[in-house]
């Protein structure tokens, strides 16, 4: 005896795009969350961002039933983790100290040398942005899975 059901190959690219989508919706998260973290007022009313360039480097790629959403800023994980004391010459400190704190030229040489030493006495503190939006996509899945 054969049984054969009609539409399942229906079914099965419906099952597959809903896949396709959640996936999507999840990567979407994690960008959004992350960024907006990154562009929200922080404490000292300072944000972490400067350029923009971090939050515009938080990527997604995709391939069928995968995506990737990373953070390609070589100092994405500095932010993250922050770090451990390192030198920091204060002359590539200076055009960030003019732009980011509104210095004068005269302000913002000294700044940059005060920067400095503070990074090579105690490092940088963490500034998290990405584990947490991770961690709040798979919540709201969570969430989001319960109703179906």
């Amino acid at each position: 005896m054969r049984v054969e059901i009609k539409g399942m190959d229906r079914l099965e690219l419906f099952i597959k795009g809903k896949v396709e989508e959640e996936l999507d919706d999840i990567a979407e998260y994690i960008q959004s969350d992350a960024v907006t973290t990154l562009n929200s007022s922080r404490e000292g009313n300072w944000k972490t961002t400067d350029t923009g360039y971090l939050a515009k480097s938080i990527e997604i790629t995709s391939a069928k039933f995968f995506r990737r959403v990373e953070v390609t800023a070589p100092y994405g994980e500095d932010i993250e983790y922050g770090t451990d004391p390192h030198y920091v010459p204060p002359s590539i400190l200076y055009t960030w100290a003019r732009r980011k704190l509104r210095l004068s030229d005269k302000d913002a040489i000294g700044a940059s040398y005060a920067i400095s030493n503070k990074i090579k006495k105690t490092g940088t503190e963490p500034q998290p942005f990405w584990n947490a939006a991770v961690f709040k996509a798979i919540a709201w899945f969570k969430k989001k899975r319960a109703k179906w």
